[in-house]
């Protein structure tokens, strides 16, 4: 049995989330560092999960990764159900036009008044990141919006981080939006976490031809940072296809899915819990969730029994807040 639960944020957690977030990488402003607006963010998430919500507005749903023999968060990730709710959404789309004697790659900006779902703010601290904890975070996200779906558009997005140097400057930003807004990423980034800058100051009206940018900076449009390439292939492994847009102030690519061809959804079965006293389990583990709002899931191994079944260890149904009959969500680790 894993020890590892994913739950619901709770008011109590702002301390332990603030510290992660403070350790997070720049660049990740759905998770503010600053005090304030990580309250208000916690506060609004618990408003979301409260809601009785039949259709996605401006909620955003925050989850944590819990080591519950320490009592210790050790990661967190979020969905917001509707990223246009709060204002227009802004990307750049990879383009290019044909002359007679070249192919002129460009940037289109492009702003969306009705944007869907997006699956946001995962962070792993950097010693669990070995243990495989990162799909349990990214995955078990989708189990809660299979067991929710009305709360979420058809379709799913998410954003990557794009490229960095060494020492962890925004190459594209400086290369590109440094010339619409003369700061530096870091105070960008603090900007957006506080709302004193409007995007609009940032984001030109007409496109951006490539070809007359330094070779450096054409080379990482769309490209993810050494460190996010893990989550690329794990959002690709459930489906998630590359788009033609990139971030604005990144430029790291974005990638959508439908969400009933998302493969951890598609797959999953809703089954009625046994305890497993009386039977054996599997040797491999599986992702488990309650199907529950106040949601929780973990990995554990299983047995699927005849009437649609299935049997997991009772500390297991403990650690998920379920009893015998209650349904659980399961499908492949």
């Amino acid at each position: 049995m894993s020890k590892y639960l994913i739950r619901t944020v709770a008011r109590t957690d702002y301390e332990q989330i603030h510290e992660l977030a403070s350790n997070a990488p720049l660049g990740m402003t759905n998770i503010p560092r600053h005090r304030h607006s990580l309250k208000a963010l916690i506060d609004h998430s618990e408003r979301s999960f409260a809601r009785e919500a039949m259709r996605p507005r401006e909620e955003y749903y925050l989850f944590v990764l819990e080591d519950t023999t320490s009592k210790t968060l050790v990661g967190m990730c979020g969905i917001m159900a509707k990223i246009s709710s709060k204002g227009p959404v802004f990307f750049y789309r990879m383009d290019k036009y044909h002359t007679q004697y070249r192919t002129i790659p460009y940037l289109q900006p492009v702003t969306y008044t009705d944007a869907p779902t997006e699956i946001v703010g995962l962070y792993l601290t950097p010693k669990h990141r070995e243990a495989g904890l990162g799909s349990l975070l990214s995955r078990s996200r989708l189990f809660f919006i299979a067991n929710e779906p009305q709360r979420f558009t058809s379709t799913i997005i998410a954003q990557l981080q794009g490229f960095f140097d060494e020492s962890r400057h925004c190459l594209f930003w400086e290369g590109i939006g440094r010339n619409f807004c003369d700061i530096d990423y870091a105070k960008l980034v603090d900007k957006l976490e506080r709302n004193d800058i409007h995007i609009d100051q940032l984001f030109p009206r007409f496109p951006i031809y490539l070809h007359m940018l330094p070779k450096n900076i054409q080379d990482i449009v769309g490209k993810v940072y050494k460190n996010t390439r893990p989550a690329l292939k794990m959002l690709e492994k459930e489906g998630f296809k590359l788009t033609n847009e990139v971030d604005i102030y990144d430029g790291g690519p974005k990638v959508e899915a439908q969400l009933d061809h998302i493969r951890s959804i598609r797959k999953s079965e809703v089954r009625s819990a046994v305890s497993s006293s009386k039977h054996a389990l599997s040797k491999k583990v599986f992702l488990v969730s309650n199907c529950k709002i106040n949601f929780k899931a973990t990995t554990s191994p299983i047995k699927k029994l005849g009437g649609n079944r299935i049997a997991l260890p009772p500390e297991v149904l403990k650690l998920l807040d379920v009893n015998p009959g209650d349904s659980i969500r399961v499908t492949a680790y």
